[in-house]
């Protein structure tokens, strides 16, 4: 329970019990959830921007696969290996899964053992050193390293959502009563 009166703690006495409860006034509530309501905007703001860098990233690994993939030598593509890897990788199901038994995005844990399950199929079928282009290796690894970017963001967005839940938990929980039996 919270007292209006931001001055005094008010005890008061249940009438069935030997308990005796005092309301202990949170004047600098509205100070604290402003700050957390700055400081989660900040993250928003970040968050926005890594989401502009990663979009130009992708875009810039499309167009750069599109050229391996139908380079100006027509016997010289690496079309068929990038199917496979993006097949894999759809297979994969790293930050989502479309199958019917577990259809929906996926926790930072899950997406990590996806990844390491592509990347090894990747290694497995020798497609790396298949490339007839080299820089469908180079393409490769950023497709890579865009991977394990969004890997960090999601893992940094599930730290985020924890710690603002258990400080807005924390926050609403009664130590804001305090019981004393007499």
């Amino acid at each position: 329970m919270l007292n209006a009166d931001a001055d005094s703690a008010t005890p008061s006495m249940d009438a069935n019990s030997d308990v005796q409860q005092v309301e202990v006034p949170l004047i600098f509530d509205v100070e604290f959830f402003g700050l957390l309501k700055n400081e989660v905007s900040s993250l928003d703001e970040i968050q926005k921007a890594e989401q502009r860098a990663m979009t130009d990233e992708i875009k810039a690994l499309g167009d750069e696969i599109g050229k391996l993939a139908f380079p100006a030598k027509p016997n010289k593509t690496d079309m068929g290996r990038w199917r496979t890897i993006f097949d894999l990788y759809l297979q994969a199901g790293v930050f989502f899964s479309t199958n019917e038994f577990d259809r929906g995005s996926r926790d930072s844990n899950v997406a990590l053992k996806q990844l390491q399950w592509f990347q090894g199929q990747v290694t497995k079928l020798n497609l790396p050193r298949s490339f007839k282009l080299p820089n469908s290796r180079d393409a490769l690894d950023r497709f890579t390293r865009i991977n394990m970017t969004l890997l960090r963001n999601l893992k940094f967005q599930e730290i985020n959502q924890l710690a603002v839940t258990k400080i807005l938990k924390s926050r609403h929980r009664p130590p804001y009563s305090i019981y004393a039996s007499y």
